[in-house]
């Protein structure tokens, strides 16, 4: 899928088995954001949920790179 800068967008996996995701950025930078923002799932586990000290977290680097959070999909 193709998404224009300053697109609204979210993914979810709808299955029972783990997602995998391969995120292209063009011009280069933002990958950064992922990296500082994320945390690496681990082979056979399920992630926590995100608390609020990672969405506060998430906010913050979210000002930096330029990126808007929307609000939940839940």
């Amino acid at each position: 899928m193709f998404l224009p800068r300053r697109s609204g967008h979210w993914f979810r996996n709808t299955g029972v088995t783990p997602a995998k995701t391969l995120v292209l950025v063009a011009p280069g930078g933002f990958e950064q954001f992922f990296a500082e923002a994320g945390t690496p799932a681990r082979a056979g586990e399920q992630p926590p949920p995100v608390a609020s000290e990672g969405l506060a977290r998430i906010a913050e680097l979210s000002d930096r790179y330029g990126a808007s959070l929307v609000g939940s999909r839940r």
